[in-house]
């Protein structure tokens, strides 16, 4: 933060045996006590005179006790750039790095109006409430008040919102701004919950559809679906992993005849689940994939609109504020959580029934693929592999055929997870997961094992118990990065993770993120970080500023609902 020129006033920070109990201001000869009653209750009421459905502005952060009280129901910007206040109070040392307050310190007002209309976009262009903590206007009447005004102006300033680029705010005389509206569709609750969450930080509207995993009538499943669109009036249906898209094709006939535009959000490979749904490929579906190298492929078989969209963090569920929830018995060097991969490759296998040839042939395969840098299974068979080809393609149905790739790709994760977590051994590591590692790493003393742990109730206590969360990423992403990578910088927590070719589009390896090459390099990886407490805090600390800059499911949701936007147009 630059400090203004000229400093008119004292702040001073009252200590009882180190502990901080009052900050008096000396302004204009007169003293004022920050943290009495009087001024606390000034704050409390200030918060809670916010009208409804707007983003609260704090014009100065007080002693805290405002942000604290707004901070209970959304994000908040704040607008203070008073230093010695700031380090009497410690307000920006409490909330600095909260994933919710957007600090604004420019001291260029025009400056600090653009980076707020930057932020309103982004949260969904809510009409602002400045909320003005009264001392900031006298301290700084040039400043404080000057931006008061402005922002009780409809002239905010002279552009559109555009939730994508997220640069200006709404133009003087234009409607209100509103995001389009997603009805959410899903038979499982997987990733919804990000969704959700985040759709509601950016106040936008939204509603969930669960058609549930159980098998229901035609006529049922529609009149469902047509009743949630006549009382939403949604402007698109957005489905994670095409959950809740059936497989006849019902819901793309409903969606076809509503002229409903359907979003579709990969974030496992889109192959191993297209192949199996009817009417896939149509004009108004649009699909986002976390794996870049999925875009040109999804393109060539036919859909029109194909974006990357990488996976996420929700910074309100992994946060430093976790470090006291984790289990003692949690506590490690090193840690792994994931699954072993041997009942889900068993059962892949026993679904796809393969010909003898190929059955035969399934752990060499499983092997050579891995090691390799295709990401198709039949393409792997027809270049490397072709006197398997016709056996592969003799499987009778698509969903065999489907089968048999997803068990190539667990038994190849299952190896090469199996390789990476064996060099883990001289740091007696914990790992988490299915009862499949005990069989694995059987004789294998040095090895800690746990159950499965919940990622929403355990995992962001369970990062902050290991010096080191170690992370071997599935063999089915190629080049994509999975959701530890963000999780566990979100949370403040250090990660040492594999190197993938999208990685390096993400964070900057070696300042933001740990990284080691190849299998053999994972001791030697593991075992300077262990030695050196201050680079793992370092890049800890770094790849969670990254995180919150660039990687939080707001930001997704933003990007989406920016395209879609377009789409829509």
């Amino acid at each position: 933060m630059k400090q203004p020129a000229a400093l008119h006033y004292l702040a001073e920070a009252v200590l009882d045996e180190n502990r901080l109990v009052d900050v008096r201001l000396h302004f204009q000869d007169k003293t004022w006590s920050m943290w009495g009653r009087a001024g606390l209750n000034r704050e409390l009421a200030l918060a809670e005179s916010r009208p409804p459905q707007t983003l609260p502005v704090l014009i100065g952060s007080g002693v805290g006790a405002a942000l604290a009280r707004l901070l209970e129901s959304g994000p908040v910007a704040v607008i203070d750039r008073e230093i010695p206040l700031l380090e009497a109070t410690q307000v920006r040392e409490a909330f600095g790095d909260h994933p919710l307050v957007f600090w604004l310190d420019a001291p260029d007002p025009e400056e600090t109006l653009q980076r707020l209309a930057s932020w309103r976009a982004m949260q969904g262009g809510r009409p602002l409430a400045p909320l003005p903590i009264p001392i900031y206007l006298r301290l700084r009447p040039d400043y404080y008040a000057l931006l008061m005004r402005r922002m009780q102006s409809p002239q905010l300033c002279s552009k559109a919102c555009d939730p994508g680029q997220a640069d200006a705010a709404q133009a003087p005389g234009a409607p209100k701004i509103r995001l389009p509206r997603p009805l959410l569709i899903t038979s499982q609750y997987f990733l919804m919950g990000e969704v959700i969450a985040a759709l509601q930080r950016m106040g936008v509207e939204h509603r969930m559809l669960d058609v549930g995993a159980r098998e229901m009538e035609r006529q049922d499943f529609v009149q469902m679906v047509l009743a949630a669109v006549r009382e939403f009036e949604p402007d698109f249906a957005l489905t994670v992993n095409h959950l809740g898209v059936d497989h006849e094709g019902v819901l793309m006939d409903i969606l076809d005849t509503l002229r409903l535009p359907l979003a579709s959000w990969f974030v496992d490979d889109p192959r191993l689940i297209l192949g199996v749904h009817r009417n896939v490929v149509h004009p108004l579906v649009t699909l986002f994939t976390w794996d870049a190298d999925t875009v040109e492929p999804l393109r060539a078989s036919g859909f029109r609109q194909v974006h990357y969209l990488p996976l996420g963090a929700d910074p309100t569920r992994f946060h430093p504020n976790r470090a006291n929830t984790g289990r003692p018995e949690w506590k490690s060097d090193v840690s792994f959580v994931g699954n072993s991969m041997v009942e889900k490759t068993a059962r892949r296998l026993e679904a796809a029934a393969p010909p003898p040839l190929l059955a035969r042939s399934f752990p060499l395969l499983a092997r050579e693929y891995g090691a390799s840098d295709f990401s198709s299974v039949e393409a792997f068979l027809a270049h490397r592999l072709p006197q398997l080809l016709p056996d592969y393609r003799s499987l009778p149905t698509p969903g065999r055929r489907l089968a048999f790739d997803t068990a190539v790709i667990w038994e190849a994760t299952r190896r090469y997870r199996l390789d990476c977590v064996r060099r883990l051994a001289p740091f007696s590591p914990l790992v988490a997961g299915d009862p499949g590692w005990r069989n694995l790493l059987e004789g294998a003393r040095q090895f800690r094992f746990h159950p499965e742990i919940s990622y929403y109730s355990d995992l962001p206590g369970f990062y902050q118990r290991s010096k080191i969360n170690f992370n071997c990423t599935s063999r089915q992403m190629k080049g994509a990065v999975n959701q530890r990578v963000f999780d566990a910088p979100a949370g403040g927590c250090f990660v040492l993770t594999d190197a993938q070719a999208q990685l390096e589009d993400l964070f900057e390896p070696g300042k933001e993120v740990a990284v080691y090459q190849r299998p053999e390099d994972v001791e030697d990886a593991v075992r300077r970080y262990l030695d050196d407490p201050e680079e793992r805090r370092r890049i800890s600390k770094a790849g969670r500023r990254r995180v919150l800059a660039d990687h939080t499911y707001e930001r997704r949701m933003a990007k989406m609902l920016s395209i879609m936007a377009q789409t829509l147009a």
